[in-house]
């Protein structure tokens, strides 16, 4: 048995007949694009992080553009993907602390951070936090990084140890890190941002409390609002002024605020919460429940210009809802494989037949839930999943 990746290629003989003939020599990638993990946007379009490539997603039309290796990506493993309207960039952020800079129809490729040497273990991006025309924050599991799109270079980087920042935002003239052991923050105008030692830890003597830990953060309606354990918040001079109060059950996984509405997105970390929650708050912080039949595993949601909601989702296909006051979920998906996970393949009757696996990375068995495919008359289908 050879465990192959679904990157595979097919030669153009009958089983293609019910598509485009390729000439003799010629290959066709079929990559699954079933699955959109993370999802942003520009004013005309959407972007979505597939496992294996990237969707470019009219807003209008739906149609979808697949860009893969094949088309100048560096990496496959899409970890996030955050546009910079200034500059007309796609960030694109791979598990392994590549970035590649999508713009004009090219990719610049960034390996700065995987290659720091001053740190071991994983390099992960975890948040992009938009600042200016030209510079965006990367919250890290090493730190944070400012990031100059314009000359690609990293004006500098804060190591923070095992802080594990998970969020970023820069709010009257200070810049903030949300972490597992709170939350840091400079001036931005700090002649030494680089040194740790230079970043305030906000605790009891800023009115927060003296054990917690801040996922996410983000600016709406000219506020700095954050996660304090599962609670939101709203900064004010005198300290943190509690906006929704949660269930510990419910964990925060993102706070975005690029419509009418600011969406803070709940994980379940404990019993009973089944695929977690989304709320969408307006300026006045009124507070409202969005549809939870179009949730799966969200990574995280944004608010468009027309209020539709769209969700960057571990679930199989692409979901949106038309306002946060709609119940009804919008549901769409594309003709592909289900996974890259493929164990062997074979082909018979004109017919080509998939069955899923995989293997760790000690090469034991590993357990997968992707059931087995067939590609028939040029239609992908999965069965027992």
């Amino acid at each position: 048995m050879k465990s192959w990746l679904l990157s595979f290629f097919l030669i153009g003989a009958s089983i293609l007949s019910a598509q485009q003939v390729l000439p003799i020599g010629s290959w066709r990638t079929h990559f699954p694009e079933r699955v959109g993990r993370y999802v942003t946007q520009s004013s005309e379009q959407l972007f979505y992080a597939l496992p294996q490539s990237l969707m470019i997603l009219d807003k209008d039309e739906l149609a979808p553009k697949f860009i893969t290796k094949a088309q100048g990506l560096s990496n496959v493993d899409i970890r996030l993907v955050r546009y910079h309207e200034p500059t007309q960039t796609l960030l694109i952020v791979y598990q392994n602390g590549v970035i590649d800079l999508y713009r004009d129809n090219k990719v610049t490729t960034v390996n700065s951070i995987r290659n720091f040497t001053s740190i071991t273990g994983e390099k992960l991006v975890n948040d992009i936090f938009l600042y200016d025309e030209q510079t965006v924050f990367l919250a890290a599991s090493y730190g944070v990084s400012a990031f100059r799109l314009d000359n690609v270079t990293l004006p500098f980087t804060t190591f923070m140890g095992e802080a594990n920042v998970r969020s970023a935002a820069v709010y009257q003239g200070n810049i903030y890190a949300g972490t597992e052991e709170g939350i840091y923050r400079i001036a931005l105008d700090n002649f030494n941002p680089s040194d740790f030692g230079n970043w305030e830890w906000l605790g009891p003597d800023q009115g927060f409390p003296a054990d917690y830990a801040t996922t996410a953060m983000a600016i709406f309606n000219d506020a700095l609002y954050m996660g304090i354990n599962e609670d939101l918040y709203r900064l004010e001079a005198t300290g943190p002024q509690l906006v929704s109060d949660q269930d510990p059950v419910l964990g925060l996984q993102y706070l975005t605020a690029e419509g009418n509405h600011l969406l803070a997105g709940f994980r379940c970390v404990g019993g009973g919460c089944g695929t977690g929650r989304i709320l969408a708050f307006d300026a006045s912080e009124n507070e409202k429940v969005v549809a939870n039949g179009c949730l799966g595993v969200t990574n995280n949601a944004i608010e468009d210009e027309q209020g539709r909601i769209w969700f960057g989702d571990e679930f199989g296909d692409f979901r949106f809802l038309d306002s946060v006051d709609d119940g009804q979920c919008n549901q769409f998906s594309f003709n592909s494989p289900y996974s890259e996970l493929v164990w062997d393949l074979d082909v018979a009757d004109d017919q080509l037949w998939l069955a899923s696996g995989a293997l760790t990375a000690s090469r034991s068995p590993r357990f997968v839930d992707h059931g087995f495919s067939s590609f028939i008359d040029g239609q992908w289908a999965t069965y027992n999943r």
